[in-house]
């Protein structure tokens, strides 16, 4: 039996691999298969059966390495650890692979020319040293964490844009307006199954969940461009909109005079207290 294609011969190695293994022996073997010119779909594929599998995390990772990633790292770590976990290639291999997991180095490749000798000086530059496994898993995970959240918070304003659609400039006889005896300036109003439709479930407060007519008081950082809001119902029960920043943002309903000469502005600030004056 003549020895298969090497990317052929290094995919059925790490088929024969458990995912479930800690993250820097992980990164080690992304490492490892693509410098054996295993595909990301086929490294994903093989990661997918793990119990901590993130399709982000293999993409990021996977675009993480470069050619000076390996360094020692090479398709004969993965013949080591894929015999470590009970694999059993051919017979007319074996003795080439137990060569391969006792030195613990990859096989020189003897086609490659060597460099010819020359009487001129040569400064060679070193290149920078490659991150650890460890270095890459951090980084990498920490900007999948990061894009997570980037990605839920622009769903969450893709839903104040709807809501405030669907909103109108808000009734004077809405119920808690008059019960404060307030103006509606500045306030918004939809009807809560409006709401509700659009974020998939009733906003609640403590005292319970939020119906009627709802005001809506969009929340901004002194620009008035809405960056999040709060909903207000016809029992004075609250809500502020779920999965957006609300530090350093403000809003002002209503502006009633006091007196003759003094205005009353109501505004709702979410500064830390220390920062408020």
């Amino acid at each position: 039996m003549s020895r298969p294609n090497e990317r052929i011969f290094a995919l059925d190695a790490l088929n024969a691999i458990s995912p479930d293994c800690d993250r820097d022996t992980w990164v080690r073997i992304a490492i490892a298969a693509k410098s054996a010119d295993i595909t990301l779909p086929e490294f994903d594929a093989w990661s997918s059966r793990g119990r901590s599998y993130r399709k982000k995390d293999v993409e990021y990772v996977w675009k993480s390495i470069n050619d000076n990633s390996g360094n020692s790292i090479t398709v004969s770590t993965l013949y080591r650890l894929a015999l470590d976990s009970g694999w059993k290639p051919p017979k007319e291999w074996f003795d080439e692979l137990n060569e391969i997991r006792g030195s613990g180095n990859a096989a020189q490749d003897a086609s490659k020319p060597k460099p010819k000798r020359t009487t001129k000086r040569i400064v060679r530059h070193a290149p920078p040293p490659a991150p650890s496994p460890t270095e890459m898993s951090n980084k990498t995970e920490e900007q999948a964490e990061a894009d997570d959240q980037a990605e839920q918070i622009e769903k969450a304003r893709a839903k104040l844009r709807a809501i405030l659609d669907a909103a109108k400039p808000a009734s004077p006889d809405h119920p808690y307006l008059v019960r404060k005896d307030v103006p509606p300036n500045g306030l918004l109003e939809v009807d809560h199954k409006a709401v509700r439709s659009i974020l998939g479930y009733t906003p609640s407060a403590k005292a319970g969940p939020l119906s009627g007519r709802l005001l809506i008081a969009p929340l901004h950082s002194g620009d008035h461009v809405p960056r999040s809001m709060e909903l207000i119902d016809e029992q004075g029960r609250k809500w502020a909109m779920a999965g957006l920043p609300r530090r350093g943002l403000a809003w002002s309903s209503f502006t009633a005079p006091l007196s003759d000469d003094t205005p009353f502005c109501q505004t709702y600030s979410f500064l830390p207290k220390q920062e408020q004056s």
